[in-house]
């Protein structure tokens, strides 16, 4: 099953129509397979919560040859990755603080480990970056 990029593009881009920050798409126009869908648009609303004074957000992927890779940077004065979200996003369980920001980096996890893939994320000031690597199948 796979999605259309287009499609993608108009879900993400009405992620960031009720955010301060803006989205630049870098995705080429064709299909997307479903897991990678899930990945981009998690991603997506990763990249409009990091950025709550606003700045800007990119989403790519990229086939590497080995799989797809999915990336989000996010710049922007403020930006913040909640430590529950880094939490779920390592595969921890929560301890404290924000429910529902663990629960979306949990699943941003699971997602990329149920498909044999990787997710790695990088917090620095003002920028906030996250890498998924999905194997090809």
């Amino acid at each position: 099953e796979s999605y259309d990029a287009r499609e993608l593009e108009g879900l993400a881009q009405a992620i960031y129509g009720h955010a301060r920050a803006n989205l630049e798409w870098s995705v080429a126009p064709g299909a997307v397979p479903k897991t990678a869908a899930q990945v981009l648009l998690n991603l997506a609303q990763l990249g409009s919560a990091v950025l709550p004074m606003g700045g800007t957000a990119q989403l790519s992927l990229a086939d590497t040859g080995i799989g797809t890779e999915i990336s989000l940077e996010a710049n922007g004065p403020r930006a913040r990755l909640r430590p529950e979200a880094a939490q779920g996003m390592r595969g921890e369980p929560l301890t404290e603080g924000l429910g529902g920001h663990w629960v979306a980096g949990y699943f941003l996890h699971s997602l990329v480990e149920s498909a044999g893939g990787a997710l790695s994320f990088d917090a620095a000031e003002e920028k906030i970056t996250a890498r998924a690597i999905l194997p090809r199948r």
